[in-house]
């Protein structure tokens, strides 16, 4: 049977891939958290460890040797991760747990790193192998050097391996600080808003397809990076349009009109082709649909 190791389980991105994962038939799932565990799903067995202390690691990963491993665990504070020291920690960290891994047994490994590490100065789709690699702060180096780093420790010990590349995921759940729910809060109090022309365009997408897209992509036989996102840009004026479409308070909201002589447009998006051809993955639904979930979660849980 596999046995499926998942580090970085208790936060956004790891309960729904795990969750995700709980669907699947034949896999022995064991769940990593370090402070509360959440709540009980399926058939998962949950581990309290703090594997940024690498004796606590190994132990954890003698105990289970996974076959499979999908590494999310990763410094993610809103508002100070991109330039946070720790993302240091944790590259030495993920290499630790990745050599332990490895150590007893392990097979394929799957780690979460993310968009940032490309150079985001074009407009077209970002590509796995021809966008340059130019990371953004101290979270964006982080992660490519870890990308670099085991890239060739899983080639040299012949170990299956896969990079995925996160974008800009969204649901219930995410944090309130961010975008979308520090959006639809503010309307949901009745504030007023006021945007800049709100033009840039962004790659979202919700939080359970992302952890699908993760288990199908660690399930597949890909090798390398492959892009998790949508390939479906859209524009930050949309999206808080959109929200305030379904508070039915779109008096609320006013955006600064463009400037069109000076303001560049910047676009973020990813080419998603390995993700559909390779790892035989598309999104049950389309963003719209997924905000409109995600504005009804905030509406019933905006106490939260």
């Amino acid at each position: 049977m596999m046995r499926i190791l998942v580090t970085g389980a208790s936060g956004f991105v790891g309960k729904a891939t795990v969750n995700a994962l709980s669907k699947r038939d034949g896999i022995e799932i064991h769940a990593v958290y370090n402070r509360r565990q959440p709540e009980a799903v399926g058939n998962v067995t949950w581990h309290k460890a703090d594997i940024l202390n690498k004796e606590e690691a190994e132990t954890l990963i003698a105990n289970i040797c996974p076959s499979h491993l999908l590494h999310l665990a990763w410094c993610a504070e809103h508002g100070t991760y991109w330039k946070d020291h720790t993302n240091l920690t944790w590259l030495s960290a993920s290499i630790n747990i990745a050599q332990h891994f490895i150590k007893y047994g392990g097979k394929r490994c799957l780690v979460l790193g993310t968009s940032a590490e490309y150079d985001w100065a074009g407009s077209e789709p970002l590509n796995e192998f021809t966008t340059p690699l130019i990371p953004l702060g101290l979270y964006g180096g982080s992660k490519l050097g870890l990308y670099w780093a085991l890239k060739r420790y899983f080639e040299q010990e012949s170990i299956s391996w896969i990079w995925t590349r996160l974008f800009n995921p969204f649901g219930p759940g995410e944090d309130p600080r961010r975008l979308i729910p520090k959006t639809c809060l503010r309307l949901l109090r009745g504030e007023h808003i006021s945007f800049d022309a709100g033009l840039s365009r962004r790659d979202f997408l919700f939080v359970d397809d992302v952890g699908s897209a993760l288990v199908h992509a660690l399930l597949s036989e890909a090798v390398g990076p492959v892009n998790i996102a949508s390939g479906n840009p859209v524009s930050i004026r949309d999206v808080i349009s959109q929200i305030a479409y379904q508070y039915d308070c779109s008096d609320l909201v006013t955006f600064d009109g463009p400037d069109t002589a000076n303001e560049k447009i910047d676009v973020v998006i990813a080419d998603i082709t390995r993700l559909q051809k390779e790892c035989n993955w598309h999104p049950e639904k389309n963003f719209q649909e997924r905000l409109k979930e995600t504005c009804e979660w905030w509406k019933i849980n905006k106490s939260k």
